[in-house]
């Protein structure tokens, strides 16, 4: 996996560090504070991943404050370490961005089950951050990711009905990872990703000023998260040891899906104190609908402040299996929706940008991701 596909993949997440619920153990209780005694806050966020190859990603921000938006903050350094003392220095191509691609023939540094690893990071204001060691769970292999039309239906305030179509994603998955006799715990990582053709030549050039037009009709791929993209499982707690038709997401029908869209769905397992993060996560998202808009009562985080352990970190830091399935859905299955572009500019005849040029939306390419075969 190359550092530019980590960040399409990682970038939203870098700050999730806000839960409901206090949990005891190794979780520090952080009571949430008020908007002037978190300026200087920070936000480390990362995981090590055993894959194909394995990889370990770390992302650090500011903690916003209420009026400005979350700044990617440097490092001097970010290492990983196993419970044996070893460790391997991340690399950074971007501000608070760090990753590493760890082959398994890596001469001083394994990635395996039942091994456990944690992340020290020192900023260049001279503040050291550690984070607990957290196992490497098995993860269950998913045998299908399945897209479904369905109907819902509304009622407004005069008590009028309305029938909307929409996609509702589910999952078929066992929860017992192979040669495994426990089910797992599940963190499910939703990924959209959908081609895009613009149209400059619809609107001409003043209306696509200032955006910058080379080339007419490019074709864009764009990656974006759904507002519920983190859904978790504990499996432990279920008598079964599969799922099947286990519902993700739903989404209504939007031009999105007109020329082609794929769901991706990473399914990972937690040890049981990264799932308790998780979990609060999706809570978070589910009260608020905004990953970013800080809930009431209490946080988790595994991440100190060495030097200073009253000082409010947020974040978490976990090692997970990591596997992957997708689902096509064409725009014939989709009920052919309307194309983006061209879409009508402003009152002030200004052109959306995606439509004069689809790079820039963001995370956007021209590469055709290698699994797209439709």
């Amino acid at each position: 996996m190359k550092f530019t596909k980590y960040i399409e993949r990682f970038g939203l997440v870098a700050f999730l560090a806000f839960g409901l619920v206090v949990v005891s153990g190794c979780l520090d209780e952080i009571d949430f504070a008020s908007a002037g005694q978190i300026d200087d806050s920070i936000a480390i966020q990362g995981k090590i991943v055993k894959a194909n190859p394995s990889f370990v990603s770390v992302t650090i921000r500011g903690v916003f404050n209420f009026q400005d938006a979350a700044r990617l903050i440097n490092a001097r350094e970010v290492t990983v370490e196993d419970e044996s003392g070893n460790k391997i220095e991340l690399e950074s191509n971007a501000d608070g961005i760090f990753f590493l691609e760890i082959p398994d023939d890596h001469p001083n540094f394994k990635v395996d089950y039942g091994k456990s690893y944690k992340i020290n990071v020192s900023t260049f204001d001279n503040r050291n951050y550690t984070s607990s060691f957290d196992e490497l769970q098995p993860a269950p292999i998913p045998e299908a990711i399945n897209a479904k039309r369905t109907e819902i239906e509304t009622v407004d305030v005069n008590g009028n009905s309305r029938i909307f179509d929409q996609i509702t994603y589910s999952i078929d998955s066992p929860l017992k990872a192979p040669n495994s006799s426990e089910n797992s715990r599940l963190l499910w990582e939703l990924i959209s990703t959908y081609k895009l053709t613009d149209s400059p030549e619809s609107y001409g050039q003043r209306a696509c000023f200032p955006t910058r037009i080379e080339e007419f009709n490019k074709t864009c791929y764009i990656t974006s998260s759904p507002v519920t993209n983190y859904l978790t499982l504990d499996g432990t707690e279920l008598s079964i040891d599969r799922v099947d038709n286990y519902e993700l997401l739903s989404t209504g029908l939007t031009p999105l899906y007109a020329e082609g869209f794929y769901m991706s769905v990473l399914q990972q397992s937690l040890s049981e104190e990264a799932y308790a993060y998780w979990a609060q996560v999706g809570t978070v998202v589910d009260r608020t609908g905004d990953l970013f808009q800080a809930p009431a009562g209490k946080v988790i985080t595994n991440i100190v402040n060495t030097d200073d352990e009253k000082e409010d970190v947020f974040g978490y830091f976990y090692a997970t299996e990591e596997t992957v399935k997708r689902v096509f859905v064409s725009p014939e299955f989709a009920g052919s929706p309307n194309r983006t572009c061209p879409a009508p500019p402003t009152e002030g005849g200004q052109a959306p940008n995606d439509c004069c040029d689809c790079l820039t939306a963001g995370k956007s390419t021209r590469i055709q991701p290698e699994w797209w075969v439709n």
